[in-house]
């Protein structure tokens, strides 16, 4: 499942893992949650239209690995040069936009936006 399917999938998914009464308002939780695959969010931010994207932070245990993300996504680096440290990933495509950061020593991936690419 790829562009605005998969996207409405993943935020099905989440909207049932937070306990999400109102998915029509904005709603941003620091509580853990721990999915099926066994990663950890420590943070999700849902943001209705018009803004419209949703967002969540993974702790790095049990690493979520760079290799992966990049594999499943085909993300290029947001910039030509980033700093030593965390780097930020994007692709773009089937109009959706999903960018992620790495942990600074870039083995595991820290955060995920995803949003309608306009």
């Amino acid at each position: 499942m790829s562009g605005i399917e998969g996207r409405n999938s993943i935020q099905s998914a989440l909207i049932q893992a937070y306990g999400i009464k109102d998915p029509q308002s904005k709603h941003i939780d620091n509580q853990p949650r721990t999915l099926a695959d066994r990663h950890i969010l420590s943070m999700f931010w849902l943001e209705p239209p018009p803004a419209d994207f949703l967002s969540v932070a993974v702790e790095p245990e049990p690493c979520f690995s760079i290799e992966r993300a990049l594999r499943l996504t085909q993300a290029k680096p947001h910039t030509e040069q980033q700093p030593p440290g965390a780097k930020t990933y994007d692709a773009i495509r089937n109009g959706m936009m999903v960018s992620f950061s790495t942990t600074p020593g870039e083995k595991c991936v820290s955060f995920i936006h995803i949003e309608r690419d306009r």
